[in-house]
């Protein structure tokens, strides 16, 4: 594959992440800010972060998946295996980034820039999954 479609591929990814991080940092900011602190329902403020990163991650993942697939990586494969794929990586980028989130929290690490540092672990190794695994270019 030539340089130059690879690096249109990469400029699409950050695009189209970029729109999916807008919406999950959004909805989280929202969330754990405005709306679960007064909604009397969570005495402890790692289950209300736990929710909303899980909230916003699912939010981004939904547009993201389109994106990723029929933009950026212009899959014709199995979409359902695909999106399995997808729903299986979200899981698991939702416990470990919600556990991460927690931990630099907890280390004094204000809550919107360990989001952001999260998110940017997450953005280059989601990219080598997408591309090498789930939405595989032959």
């Amino acid at each position: 594959m030539a340089l130059h479609e690879n690096l249109i591929r990469v400029v699409r990814y950050f695009l189209a992440g970029g729109a999916s991080v807008l919406i999950d940092l959004s909805l989280f900011g929202v969330l754990a800010y405005f709306v679960l602190p007064v909604s009397g329902f969570f005495s402890h403020p790692e289950v209300m972060f736990f929710l909303a990163n899980g909230v916003g991650l699912v939010a981004g993942f939904l547009l993201g998946f389109c994106l990723q697939r029929n933009w950026v990586f212009r899959s014709q494969g199995a979409v359902r295996l695909q999106f399995l794929s997808m729903v299986l990586l979200l899981l698991v980028n939702t416990v470990w980034s919600g556990l991460l989130i927690n931990a630099l929290h907890a280390a004094s690490i204000p809550l919107i820039a360990a989001k952001i540092a999260v998110i940017i672990c997450m953005t280059v190794s989601n990219y080598l999954i997408y591309r090498f695994v789930i939405f595989r270019l032959v």
